[in-house]
This record gives C-alpha cells, sequence and structure tokens, in this order.
C-alpha cells in the first residue's frame, strides 16, 4: 500500500503519538438465566472460536474482550466509540423459509441485546477516566444512550450526527471501538461492523482487532474521532498533519507484531475519489491514490491504491490477484471504472505506477492478473453510466498480451441480490446486508507483498448519501522480514489466510450458483464458527499467542454472521 511515499516512511521513526430454525433467538435467549459472570480470558479457544456460545462471548464479538480489561485501578480506562450507527434493541433471525427478518419490536437485555452489552460494560468499568460516544446516525437518541450510562453520566460525551433528515457533527459512517485499559494495552476495532446485534447475527461484516502496548495506530484514531467530532481534520492528527476533509497522506505506517499497518481517513472526494478524470489517455494518469505528490487536492481515492500496489508487482513479471468484496456502489464510481480500465487496457502508454518517472514498462500486461469483483448492489441504477455498464454490461473481461501471453481477467458477479415479482433486482434492506468493504492482493511466490486492505466506506458517489461522510481505511502488510504469512507460512494459519477465506467463502455463495443466497452462507459461516475455524484471535490477553514473539501485540480478525447455540458455555456480561 502506497499511503504515504514507501520509501520515505521506512525510513522514519515509526510514531510514537444454534441457529434457530423456526423461532425467535430473542425468546430462547431471554429464557437462558446465565451467569453474569466473567469467563476467564486465559482459556483459550482450540483454534479461532468455541463450539459453544453468544454473540456476546468475548471471543466472538470484538469488543467485549477489551472492555472486561478494565477493571483496574479507578480512572484508569478510557473508551471512545466512534460509529456510523448505533441501535439498540435491532436483532434479527435468519431461516430457510423466511430468510434474515428483522426484529426491532421489543425491549432487549445485555445478555440478549450487544449494544445493550457493550454499553454496561462500559459504564461498569473501574471508575473510567473518559468516555466518548460518538454516532452518525441510528434510533437511539443521545439521552437515550447516556440513559444506559448511569455510572459515567459525570463524564461520558455522547454526540449524535443526524437528528431527522438534518445533521450536524460528528458526520461520520467509521465504525470504531477504542480502549485503553491502563495498563498499558491500546485496542483499536474498525472495519464494518456498527454497534447493533443485526449486524453480527444476519449481516456479512468483518472488523479488524488492533492491539498494541504503545498508542501508535490508536493514536491516528483518536485524531479520526476529533476531525469528525469538530468537522475539520486540519492540523488533527500525529505530526500536525491533516487537511480540513482528511488526515494528509504523510503518516507513517505504524508496526504491530509481525504487521505493518497504514492508515487513511478522509471524507467526500477526499476519500472515495472524484469522478471525470477516468478519459485520460496514459495510464495511471486517471488514478487518483492518496500519495504525497500524487493527486490534485481533492481527488484523492484511496481504492485506487490496490491499483498502483498491484500495478507495481506486475511491472516486475509477478502474478497478482485482487478480490475486491463491496456492499454498495455509487451511481459513478471512480475505483470501479479505474479498475475495469486498467484489466481492459494495462499499462497503456507503457508508463509505470508511478506517474512522475520517467521509467517505462517493455509490455502494456506484464505479469499476469485475475481480479475477482463481488457486490451487492447500485445505489442509483443509471444504465447510461459507465460504472452501470462495467458492472452489468461487463462482468467478464481479459485481454492478453500476443508477444509474452500474459493475461489480465476480471469476474465481477452480484451476491444476496433481492428482487421484486419481476425479476428485477431491488435495493436491499437490512438485514439482507452483504456489508462488507474490502479488498485482498495476492502476489504468487512473493507472498510478503500480500496485503489486507479494510475500510468503512463503500464505493459512493462523492457527496451523496455516505459519500459525505467521514471514512477511514487501514491497510495491512507483513512487517519486512517477519514472515509472519509467507515463506514456510505461506500456506498456514494466519490473518491473510483467514480474510482469503472469508472471501472465497462469499465468493462461492454469488448469484447464479448452487450455493447463492444468505441462508446458504449463513449455514456455511455457521458450521465454520462452530468447527472453531472462522475468527483469527492471537492477541489473548493472557499471552496466549500464537507466536511467543509478538504476544501482547497484534491483530485480530473476526467475521460474521456469528450462529447462536442456546447452550452458552457462560454468561455474555454484567446485568445492568
Amino acid at each position: 500500500m502506497l499511503i504515504g511515499a514507501e520509501a520515505a516512511v521506512l525510513g522514519r521513526e515509526e510514531g510514537r503519538a444454534g441457529r434457530f430454525l423456526g423461532r425467535s433467538w430473542i425468546a430462547v435467549l431471554s429464557a437462558i438465566l446465565a451467569a453474569q459472570v466473567a469467563r476467564a480470558d486465559a482459556v483459550p479457544p482450540t483454534a479461532f472460536d468455541s463450539p459453544d456460545f453468544l454473540p456476546n462471548d468475548s471471543r466472538l464479538n470484538p469488543w467485549v474482550s477489551p472492555l472486561r480489561s478494565c477493571g483496574g485501578p479507578p480512572g484508569g480506562c478510557n473508551v471512545t466509540v466512534h460509529m456510523g450507527f448505533i441501535n439498540t434493541d435491532y436483532a434479527c433471525t435468519i431461516t430457510p423459509s423466511s430468510g434474515a427478518v428483522a426484529e426491532r419490536d421489543q425491549t432487549l437485555t445485555p445478555a440478549t441485546d450487544v449494544t445493550r452489552n457493550v454499553l454496561g460494560w462500559i459504564d461498569g468499568a473501574a471508575s473510567p477516566a473518559s468516555v466518548r460516544i460518538l454516532f452518525g446516525g441510528g434510533r437511539d437518541s443521545e439521552a437515550s444512550i447516556r440513559d444506559l450510562l448511569p455510572n459515567t453520566t459525570g463524564i461520558a460525551e455522547v454526540e449524535k450526527g443526524k437528528h431527522g433528515k438534518r445533521w450536524r457533527n460528528p458526520r461520520t459512517h467509521a465504525k470504531v471501538l477504542q480502549v485503553d485499559d491502563g495498563g498499558g494495552r491500546f485496542v483499536t476495532t474498525h472495519g464494518s461492523l456498527n454497534l447493533q446485534t443485526v449486524g453480527l447475527t444476519c449481516k456479512a461484516n468483518d472488523t479488524l482487532r488492533f492491539v498494541e502496548r504503545a498508542p501508535n495506530l490508536y493514536a491516528y484514531f483518536l485524531a479520526l474521532a476529533e476531525a469528525a467530532g469538530s468537522g475539520s481534520g486540519k492540523g488533527r492528527f500525529p505530526g500536525r498533519s491533516g487537511t480540513k476533509d482528511s488526515s494528509g497522506t504523510g503518516l507513517p505506517p505504524v508496526r504491530i507484531g509481525g504487521y505493518r499497518v497504514w492508515f487513511y481517513a478522509g471524507r467526500g472526494n477526499e476519500f472515495v475519489g472524484g469522478v471525470g478524470g477516468a478519459d485520460q489517455e496514459a495510464w495511471p494518469t486517471y488514478l487518483n491514490p492518496p500519495l504525497p505528490g500524487q493527486h490534485a487536492p481533492g481527488s484523492v481515492n484511496w481504492f485506487d491504491a490496490v491499483i498502483v500496489d498491484a500495478a507495481r508487482q506486475l511491472r516486475q513479471g509477478r502474478t497478482v490477484r485482487l478480490s475486491v468484496a463491496m456492499f454498495e456502489i455509487g451511481q459513478e464510481a471512480a475505483f470501479v471504472d479505474n479498475l475495469w480500465k486498467f484489466v481492459g487496457e494495462g499499462f497503456a502508454g507503457m508508463v509505470t505506477e508511478d506517474r512522475t518517472s520517467d521509467a517505462r514498462v517493455a509490455s502494456p500486461f506484464p505479469g499476469n492478473l485475475d481480479v475477482r469483483f463481488l457486490w451487492q448492489f447500485q445505489s442509483l441504477r443509471d444504465e447510461g453510466s459507465t460504472t452501470w455498464a462495467n458492472l452489468n454490461r461487463t462482468p467478464s473481461l481479459a485481454r492478453s498480451d500476443p508477444a509474452t501471453g500474459a493475461t489480465y481477467r476480471l469476474a465481477s458477479a452480484g451476491i444476496w441480490t433481492p428482487r421484486d415479482g419481476s425479476g428485477n433486482p431491488v435495493h436491499p434492506t437490512t438485514p439482507q446486508d452483504m456489508h462488507v468493504k474490502f479488498m485482498l492482493m495476492d502476489v504468487v511466490g512473493h507472498e510478503s507483498e500480500r496485503r489486507i486492505y479494510v475500510t468503512s466506506s463503500n464505493l459512493d458517489t462523492p457527496e451523496l448519501g455516505s459519500g459525505k461522510l467521514w471514512q477511514v481505511g487501514t491497510v495491512v502488510g507483513e512487517y519486512p522480514g517477519t514472515g509472519t504469512w509467507s515463506g514456510t507460512r505461506a500456506s498456514g494459519p494466519s490473518l491473510w489466510q483467514a480474510y482469503q477465506k472469508y472471501f472465497d467463502m462469499l465468493w462461492t455463495g454469488r448469484d447464479g450458483q448452487p450455493a447463492a443466497g444468505q441462508v446458504a452462507f449463513f449455514e456455511r459461516i455457521r458450521a465454520e464458527h462452530l468447527r472453531g475455524g472462522m475468527n483469527w484471535i492471537e492477541t489473548l490477553p493472557s499471552g496466549n499467542a500464537r507466536d511467543p514473539s509478538i504476544a501482547g501485540e497484534g491483530i485480530d480478525a473476526f467475521f460474521f454472521p456469528v450462529p447462536l447455540t442456546a447452550t452458552p458455555a457462560a454468561g455474555g456480561g454484567p446485568a445492568r
């Protein structure tokens, strides 16, 4: 990933700064008088998960375990919740007969509602030093959230952006929860998962959990909360970086255990990128990667960085595989148009991925490229748009170099597409969301170059819908020389393989396949969770990390939906 000139940042100091078929799971879980005692985190799961759990189990819920560690001395815990949506009492059931059905007509308890449970843990922390809750929208008001924080009323700051049809700050679509436990452990979660039960139990979602011993990446995310809360990022990020609408492009990557993590945040044109520049003659002049000096102000596109990263590998004659999973795409999406154009044209004009370089490639199609693009819907159906034509008229594309035989291929497919009585696609509504927004880059034979791109942002049209709001993206790579997911570990269990497995499961369920549909996907992921083979957990507080050399720091990954069983091993959290 090229956020910040890589050659420069490498030399910099890395900143301190059961399933319930045919009946409501709510009714079943409400009848379970599970002991409201914290399970000992010292007992690690056999592999990834556990065969018996509730959504509030700390091994399934990315937020609970960090909050449970806030039992230290009074005043030692700081919590920041920064969510696009917060909703209490918003659950769902998936059954073969009805599919995914929302359940929001009854008041739940912390044992059955993820949001109430998480807020209960925050309120029950040992005299927290600070609590700040920012959210863009949701059915809950600021007052109703404060009511669930009776013990922290004196210090809790609660701010909501959308009131009816009107917005004020925070205008945000991020999905972040941060915990400083006062014991030198800084936890940040981020991905596509909002704070609501329906997101864990029915939707496809992913969340990364970063655990640090120093607040480096943690500081970047805190600065994003400040930017969203104030309406400007100017000078708010470490090193006084940041523009009015972004974090700026000079933040150095952060090392966390065996990983290197890049960060970028922005809103509007400075995240999803402008359109209208894709008619340039020579690649990559129409790209908008967030690189210092590589883009015009106001035309940053975080997504385009994956094309630039792939191009860097391809010009060396390597084989690159890109996997993209995207919930929503705008009427015009610069990244879609740029990706289709690159597959079709390759290195047009023979220029490299660095538009400032005089270097040239020997062929327009060096290396081999294979792209799988998975999406659920377009927010505006305009059959005259380039993006619509790419997605619908050109769902497959292949170009070859006759001199070398190198081939660039792309296949795109819809997933969980709802249709009306005439068979025409219609917009999905919660909880029928394939809600993820991530990309993967694999480099065959050079696995140390693999990248995981995770964001809160859909491929929105700038300034429409969530295209107006603050977004955040991270890119995770192997830290040079660690062999975290390369070398002898290239095919073994890893954070990388966990993400690749999740994408492959989604791709198997794309439209038109025998295993298509949300119910079928739920059954597949349910089986994997119950086998303990879905999430990737390496930062257990007890120090049971897979690699002792990175004990205490690392990255976890959580994948949804999660199944529900009526035989929990222990309670989900404190009764409030």
